[in-house]
């Protein structure tokens, strides 16, 4: 099947037999011009499949773009968990009723009513079952070119909001590799999971005044919207452009996706989840490990393994999220309950600062104020192999959410991400966190550039506690 992206990327992979290739998107405008640039150039299929996607800027602009990719024929599958789609019935169904455009939910609470009240009430009926999410990010264009990563859709995750932005890293694949992607979002799609938004609502084609409507719906949306720290109106031939440009940074290796099973944790499934497929990996590092999880709440298993790194000695730093910087309280509990026993267990822990400084020479200036928080999700082991994915380091991704994630062999994409990991945890970037006498101290430069060492944790009031006590004594540590 002979396309413009095809044509593009084949005579790299040809180059590269039997390989594949990332290339980074670490800013937010590079990685949203990415998926502008792959929906834009699509001229058979476009299979996405996300976690959240929000009404805002970058969503409305996506779906946009994604309408003008159906009107000119292109196959639009669009695979969204359930839980974050509070009264987005209605708009869903109507977009689900245009031309060549296909919606289904992943484990759906049910019905056409699919407001927050609803949907709570039926949560407390069946909570072992709709407890469970699909966590997944992949957008997969022809076929040819996939983007998977930590991303979900929304102006956070793009340098794009006013209220908080996210730190967060994805990447661009092409090669044999995107086969395998695209027939994982077969699975979860052909799954017993996976419910038609047309269920919601008649499964007919919208007239054109319906379509007229929604339209309009989408310009007024964008109209009453803040203005953009930055421009992503730009021509298409930029846009492919930027693109290629993009494609000019790519790292070619050997690669393996790993992934969750459909129906993960919800039914009798023999299929191997992706820890233990990541476990039965023979990849034992000898020297160094870097990981990178915003939510991070360890669990036996881990500390085990963690003790059989220290046997071999090597060294191990984790950057996490500070109280400041995370916007999920509970999981900064749940972390701060095994934070002295990661450092006894000779971990060098990093915890992000709200104000870094790396990411805001990325950043528009009018959003540099903006507090910041972490949401790449990554592992790099002896500066070779790395593994970029959706998955945290906690009971949440281990056991319940469904989750994708690459294993890229390839030390110079190693390096590439090492640079990134040295760079964010300067104290320009983040507070170092030690243990001395018992006592634990924050390693901090203040405004002064002058280093310090804090007695008192930053960000924490003295209304944690509640929430620490309260963790406690609740049985929710598998939840978090």
């Amino acid at each position: 099947m002979d396309s413009n992206l095809r044509n593009l990327i084949e005579p790299k992979v040809a180059q590269n037999p039997g390989k594949s290739a990332v290339s980074l998107l670490e800013t937010g405008q590079e990685a949203l011009l990415a998926r502008i640039a792959l929906i834009d150039e699509a001229q058979y299929t476009l299979d996405l499949q996300y976690y959240i996607w929000q009404g805002d800027h970058s969503g409305v602009l996506l779906i946009e773009r994604i309408m003008a990719a159906a009107q000119r024929g292109v196959r639009v599958r669009l695979l969204l968990d359930d839980h974050n789609l509070v009264g987005s019935s209605k708009a869903l169904s109507t977009l689900a009723k245009y031309p060549n455009i296909y919606i289904k939910l992943y484990n759906p609470y049910g019905g056409d009513t699919s407001v927050q009240f609803t949907k709570t009430m039926t949560l407390l009926g069946n909570f072992s079952r709709l407890n469970h999410r699909m966590h997944n990010k992949a957008l997969i264009a022809d076929n040819q070119v996939a983007i998977i990563g930590g991303r979900n859709i929304g102006d956070e995750y793009f340098d794009l909001s006013q209220r908080k932005n996210f730190v967060d890293l994805d990447v661009v694949t092409l090669g044999p590799i995107v086969n395998d992607i695209s027939h994982s979002f077969d699975n979860y799609w052909n799954s017993n999971w996976a419910i038609s938004a047309q269920s919601l609502d008649s499964p007919v084609v919208a007239t054109e005044k319906e379509l007229t409507k929604l339209h309009m719906q989408l310009q007024r949306r964008l109209k009453k919207l803040p203005p953009l720290p930055y421009s992503i109106e730009y021509p298409k031939e930029q846009v492919l452009r930027l693109f290629k440009e993009e494609l000019g940074e790519l790292h070619w290796g050997k690669m393996k996706l790993v992934v969750d099973p459909p129906g993960k944790a919800l039914t009798d499934n023999t299929e191997p989840t992706l820890s233990e497929q990541l476990d039965a990996i023979d990849m034992l590092p000898s020297t160094e490990v870097l990981l990178c999880s915003p939510y991070l709440v360890p669990d036996s298993e881990t500390f085990a393994n963690i003790a059989q790194l220290n046997e071999l000695n090597v060294s191990i730093k984790i950057l996490t999220n500070s109280y400041d910087s995370n916007d999920v309280r509970v999981a900064q509990y749940g972390y701060t309950r095994r934070r002295e026993q990661l450092l006894d267990a000779n971990v060098s822990l990093f915890e992000y600062r709200a104000d870094g400084q790396y990411w805001r020479q990325h950043q528009a200036q009018s959003i540099q104020e903006i507090p910041i928080g972490l949401h790449a999700k990554f592992g790099i082991y002896d500066r070779s192999i790395v593994w970029i994915s959706s998955a945290n380091l906690d009971p949440r991704s281990k056991s319940l959410n469904t989750e994708i994630g690459l294993l890229i062999d390839n030390p110079a994409f190693a390096q590439q991400l090492h640079q990134w990991f040295e760079r964010n945890t300067e104290l320009a970037n983040a507070d170092k966190v030690i243990k001395f006498n018992n006592k634990l101290f924050w390693k901090h430069l203040n405004a002064q550039g002058e280093e310090q060492m804090l007695t008192e944790e930053p960000g924490r009031h003295w209304w944690d506690w509640f929430g620490l006590t309260l963790q406690r004594l609740l049985p929710i540590e598998e939840q978090l």
